[in-house]
């Protein structure tokens, strides 16, 4: 693109990514690591808000459900886990 301008530079977007997806209100965006650890940053600052990481889960999917207020994981095991996304607490 010829006219494109590079907005920000996220601290740990060294390591590897096998996905991203942007929150539908467009406040948050969740980058996975590797398959145990994703994070949750801020795209108005480029801050990390959180990090989610499950040494005992294996990541395969996530999204954002109910508007962005809730991130959705799923585990090599088709297992769903639900995630506060402005806290990162793990909802039963």
């Amino acid at each position: 693109m010829k006219n494109s301008k590079l907005l920000m530079i996220l601290d740990k977007s060294r390591e590897t990514r096998s996905q991203i997806v942007i929150s539908p209100h467009g406040r948050s965006l969740v980058t996975q690591e590797n398959r145990e650890t994703f994070h949750v940053w801020n795209l108005k600052t480029g801050r990390l808000r959180f990090t989610i990481k499950e040494g005992f889960v294996h990541f395969k999917a996530f999204a954002f459900i109910h508007g962005g207020a809730t991130l959705i994981s799923m585990d090599r095991k088709h297992t769903m886990h639900l995630w506060d996304e402005e806290t990162g607490m793990f909802i039963t």
